[in-house]
């Protein structure tokens, strides 16, 4: 038998915006050494330009609180099988527009685009298959559909379209994405963006199917396109912002009002962590520093074209359990995953007992992003990709020797497993290829991971591609 330590470490916040070491404990946890599993891993996509936050869509709920995917003829058609929102497609995140013109606001280029996973065959994304942008074709699409743009940082997708009143008129759904998570129960696509870099606030967006920002009349001062400094609560219950950028968003279900809206986590690369809701704009939840700040990696990306850099984090969140709702964030220069047990004054979701915890453990080798193992889409008040299903473990995808642990809910290694690439071999520490997202199909059987660097198979393809691995770490 091995003895594995599993840390949990303590963080007090005094007055939500200061944060000191409040101490460790150790919890000696017997358990079999960790099953190591070595899958060869299919190679769906190329050409991806810094592959980063990936989805697979899942479906849409047909009952619960008036899902627009239920109702709205529209958006049903959108969803049909090989259309931009099929439950099996994947939206993965890219810094390139594909071509398609930068939009008039000056934000960083960038693009959500929808990828199939039924060819049996690596699909090679053009690097200008979106040239043709136009009122007339919003969403251009290659390959007979095995791609599809879904949005990026065109002027066809700026919010003014829906809302030109709003304050944030003028920003698109997608501008230098980090994090995707989708609102399955009851809502649409939520992307967190960086489209000025670490010179102005981050950008929290919900989408249309048509990749515009939301077209609903639910906020008059942001429309769909929330971004720090012009949309706060007015008054804000907690301080708090977007702030030098967001690193990685996650779906929390229903707004502690219960109004049948909904509330989304978005991190930021000062460490800081904000709710949005999406009638009423941005309050805080958490202070910069909670996990330690990515502003300088998201620099070096941005300013030095440094694929090596870390700009973007996992974001789940934990509807039912002993533990009530919990917020986990990955954390990776801190080398660790941070745990936000919530509780709500039914406006807000606070931090019980104003305490963060982190869970470390020798397994984790920089933990860029998180996935469940079993995804939630069954609650028509929580489901989403980023959401546990009730008793689910969770994926931690490591960057720094490119494996995935299997922990359970309080951070105990299940099983972890090396990523094997078809065509390069086992990926490690010395790799130069980097795993950078994860995510779980809906129906839990299997994994995708996006990659950063070229694949030598196709060396005239752009730096990034997307692989499937089978889950693990079962019974």
């Amino acid at each position: 038998m091995k003895k594995q330590i599993v840390t949990v470490t303590v963080l007090a916040l005094l007055g939500l915006f200061t944060g000191c070491v409040d101490g460790d404990k150790d919890l000696t946890i017997e358990e079999t050494a960790s099953t190591v599993v070595h899958e060869e891993g299919h190679v769906v996509a190329v050409g991806i330009k810094n592959a980063g936050a990936i989805r697979q869509v899942g479906p849409f709920l047909d009952s619960g609180h008036d899902s627009p995917f239920a109702l709205n003829p529209l958006f049903i058609s959108y969803k049909a099988d090989g259309q931009v929102l099929g439950k099996n497609r994947l939206l993965v995140g890219s810094t390139s527009n594909f071509g398609a013109p930068d939009a008039a606001n000056g934000h960083l280029p960038g693009a959500i685009i929808s990828i199939s996973t039924e060819s049996n065959d690596t699909i090679e994304v053009s690097s200008d298959f979106a040239s043709t942008i136009g009122n007339n074709n919003v969403q251009p699409a290659e390959q007979n559909g095995l791609v599809r743009m879904y949005s990026c940082n065109n002027d066809v997708y700026a919010n003014y379209h829906n809302r030109p009143e709003a304050a944030t008129a003028n920003y698109t759904a997608v501008s230098y994405p980090t994090g995707i998570s989708i609102n399955n129960a009851f809502g649409r696509p939520w992307i967190s963006n960086a489209p000025e870099g670490i010179t102005g606030g981050g950008s929290s967006t919900v989408v249309d199917p048509d990749g515009k920002p939301l077209e609903a009349k639910l906020s008059a001062q942001s429309g769909g396109a929330f971004v720090g400094g012009l949309s706060e609560r007015s008054p804000q219950v907690i301080e708090g912002s977007l702030t030098e950028g967001s690193v990685g968003t996650g779906f929390m279900g229903v707004s502690p009002k219960n109004d049948i809206r909904a509330d989304f986590a978005m991190v930021n690369s000062d460490g800081s962590i904000a709710q949005v809701h999406v009638a009423e704009g941005i309050d805080g939840l958490a202070p910069a520093n909670t996990i330690t700040p990515l502003t300088d990696e998201l620099s070096k990306s941005i300013n030095d074209q440094d694929i090596n850099a870390i700009t973007r984090v996992g974001v789940l969140f934990n509807w039912v359990g002993a533990e009530g709702k919990v917020l986990y964030v990955s954390d990776p220069l801190g080398n660790r995953i941070a745990v936000l047990k919530l509780s709500s004054d039914n406006t807000v979701f606070k931090i019980k007992d104003d305490r963060v915890e982190y869970f470390t453990s020798t397994d984790f080798n920089t933990p860029i992003d998180l996935a469940p193992t079993t995804p939630e889409f069954a609650n028509g008040d929580f489901s989403s990709g980023t959401t546990l299903a009730a008793g689910a473990d969770m994926y931690v995808a490591n960057r720094g020797d490119n494996t995935i642990v299997r922990i359970d809910q309080t951070g105990k290694t299940i099983a972890k497993k090396s990523v094997i690439v078809d065509g390069i071999g086992t990926l490690n520490a010395q790799s130069t290829n980097k795993i950078n997202g994860i995510s779980t199909s809906w129906d839990a059987t299997r994994i995708y991971v996006t990659v950063s660097g070229t694949h030598p198979d196709y060396p005239r393809s752009d730096d990034g591609f997307v692989v499937v691995l089978d889950a693990f770490g079962f019974e």
